[in-house]
């Protein structure tokens, strides 16, 4: 699940770093919270929510898990 996440944040968006990752399994469910270094003057606002259909969509699609959520932190600009 690890490789899957840090493939789709790769092929989404070269320039954006997986810093930590985090799973939490719900009851049927997962959670997956994602913190990313990106780089100075990158556009966020639209590009993270559609990273975040981009993972959800992929993981559900290549692995059959049903996530719940996917959250998205900036925890560094570099």
């Amino acid at each position: 699940l690890t490789q899957m996440v840090l493939h789709c944040v790769a092929e989404f968006s070269p320039v954006l770093a997986v810093r930590k990752m985090a799973f939490v399994r719900k009851a049927t469910n997962y959670n997956i919270e994602v913190f990313l270094k990106a780089p100075y003057k990158t556009q966020l606002s639209g590009n993270i929510h559609n990273l975040q259909q981009y993972i959800l969509q992929n993981v559900e699609k290549y692995t059959g898990l049903m996530l719940d959520e996917v959250s998205i932190t900036i925890d560094s600009i570099s």
